[in-house]
C-alpha cells in the first residue's frame, strides 16, 4: 500500500484485510524502510503481480501458464493509479514476477472516489474478482455483496439525506 493511502478512510485494502484470511499490508514509500520482500514473496507458492500491463495474464488463463502450482501468492498494489504505476518500475522483486490482470469487460462499483473509466476496480473488487479466479466464486460473491453493502453505508452516511436505492437490504438474515 502507499503510504498516503494508509490514512484515507475510503481506503478498501484495510477493509480486504479485515475481510479475508489471509491479506497482509505493506507499506511502500516511507522514508527510510525497506519492504522485506524476502517474507512477501513465498518460494512455496506461485507469485503473481496483479497490474494491468501490456504482458499481463488474464487470471482466466492462469492455469494454462502455471498447470503445476498449487497456490498463488497474489500482490497487488494499493494506492491511486499514478502511484501504483509507479510501484513495479521502483521495487526490483516485482519485476521478476509475472503480471496478471482482469478481464476489461469488469465494472468498479466503487462509488466514493471518481474514477476515470468505469472498468477501474477498488483493490477490494480487484481482490474479489481475483479471488473468484484462483479460489471459488462463492467467496467473490459474498464479498461483492458485502462491499457494495459497504459503499451505500458510507454513502448514506456522508449523504443521510440522500437515500440510496437499489443495493441490498440494510437488515441482514444471515
Amino acid at each position: 500500500m502507499h503510504h498516503r493511502e494508509a490514512v484515507i478512510t475510503s481506503n478498501t485494502a484495510r477493509l480486504a484485510k479485515l475481510t479475508f484470511n489471509n491479506v497482509h499490508i505493506h507499506l511502500r514509500g516511507v522514508p527510510n524502510m525497506k519492504i522485506d520482500w524476502e517474507k512477501i514473496i513465498c518460494k512455496q507458492t506461485q507469485p503473481l503481480y496483479l497490474y494491468p500491463d501490456e504482458n499481463a495474464i488474464e487470471l482466466g488463463r492462469i492455469k494454462d501458464f502455471f498447470p503445476q502450482a498449487e497456490k498463488f501468492n497474489l500482490i497487488i498494489p494499493d494506492g491511486s493509479w499514478r502511484q501504483t504505476k509507479k510501484f513495479q518500475k521502483r521495487e526490483l522483486p516485482l519485476q521478476t514476477i509475472p503480471t496478471v490482470k482482469l478481464p476489461q469487460n469488469l465494472k468498479g462499483n466503487y462509488l466514493l472516489r471518481k474514477s476515470r473509466f468505469e472498468n477501474y476496480l477498488s483493490t477490494f473488487e480487484a481482490i474479489a474478482y481475483a479471488l473468484d479466479y484462483l479460489e471459488n466464486s462463492a467467496i467473490s460473491e459474498i464479498a461483492l455483496k458485502n462491499f457494495h453493502l459497504f459503499v451505500q453505508k458510507h454513502l448514506n452516511h456522508r449523504h443521510p439525506s440522500k437515500t440510496q436505492s437499489g443495493g441490498p437490504s440494510d437488515s441482514c438474515s444471515n
